[in-house]
């Protein structure tokens, strides 16, 4: 994996403009050049991006959990919701190296809040990101981000955001401990999906 390569993409609990059914996923892709297809296509639908289509055995197929139907919030962290079709288009296929596509289900996305996803390039499970995390509730908090670190030089995470997975992997309910450790162990391409809250 290279260093420092980065990508940095934006339940049941009360966040301002947030549903109770919302759930974000990430997806994240290697485009070597820019004509690498994507295997992805758009339409809009009720004012949102929307997936129509994946094609099978493509990049969004093989490498992300995402589906036909999801709303899309952002790529590579630019909100795409005020885009047209083929402004997004356009995006995905002049995208280069490492691609990150956040989606939710539909009407569920965020009206006030802002996603945010942090990805990092671990070289091993000791390699150290620079995320502190705190508890606030079921919540947990980025409490602080480590000057110099990956996190703080590589993604938009800040302190004081809600952490809503790692790795696609919900984390609210969890101890610290159990979060930390998650990130902690990972390896290689780790995302960090925050809303501000």
């Amino acid at each position: 994996m290279l260093p420092g390569l980065r990508l940095t993409t934006r339940s049941k609990s009360p966040v301002r403009g947030l549903s109770p059914r919302f759930k974000v996923v990430t997806g994240s892709f290697f485009k070597e050049t820019a004509d690498t297809p994507t295997g992805l296509s758009v339409q809009r639908r009720n004012g949102r991006i929307v997936i129509s289509d994946i094609e099978e055995n493509s990049l969004a197929a093989k490498n992300t959990p995402l589906r036909v139907g999801l709303e899309i919030n952002t790529i590579k962290n630019i909100p795409v919701g005020n885009f047209s079709t083929s402004q997004v288009t356009n995006m995905l296929n002049g995208a280069e190296g490492l691609v990150t596509i956040t989606a939710a289900a539909p009407g569920t996305a965020p009206e006030k809040s802002t996603i945010v996803t942090g990805a990092l390039v671990k070289e091993s499970a000791a390699t150290k990101t620079g995320v502190g995390m705190r508890k606030n509730g079921t919540k947990i908090i980025i409490s602080s981000i480590a000057a110099d670190s990956m996190a703080a030089t590589n993604t938009s995470l800040k302190p004081g955001m809600w952490i809503y997975s790692i790795n696609n992997k919900p984390v609210e309910g969890l101890s610290c401990e159990s979060a930390a450790k998650l990130l902690m162990d990972a390896e290689g391409l780790v995302t960090l999906t925050a809303i501000t809250v």
